[in-house]
């Protein structure tokens, strides 16, 4: 019961437009697992699927404890491979949200 919680609690935190989840292989919660082995003592403040670069990707952003700005992970949602990982300091991830509304 604890483990079906925790599977919903992480699921609400993927952000993904309902077309864009049929053509994913992969889903949010295997694509996250792939990003935190990456990141291990992240912790994920956001999660969204979404076409970058002509390719469908996780996009994950991780926080790590002590360290200004987040790791960006992204995962391919067709086969589970981590296409970029890169740190974004606070300007570059505020510029990002702004870009995206």
């Amino acid at each position: 019961m604890l483990t079906a919680m925790i599977l919903l609690a992480a699921a609400a935190h993927c952000k993904a437009d309902p077309k864009l989840a049929k053509e994913a292989s992969v889903t949010c919660e295997a694509a996250r697992e792939t990003a935190r082995r990456r990141v291990p003592k992240g912790r994920v403040k956001s999660a969204e699927l979404e076409i970058e670069n002509g390719k469908l990707v996780w996009s994950f952003d991780l926080k790590q404890k002590g360290k200004q700005g987040v790791e960006e992970v992204q995962v391919d949602a067709r086969s589970g491979e981590i296409i970029s990982v890169k740190h974004e300091d606070a300007a570059t991830e505020a510029a990002e949200q702004r870009k995206e509304k």
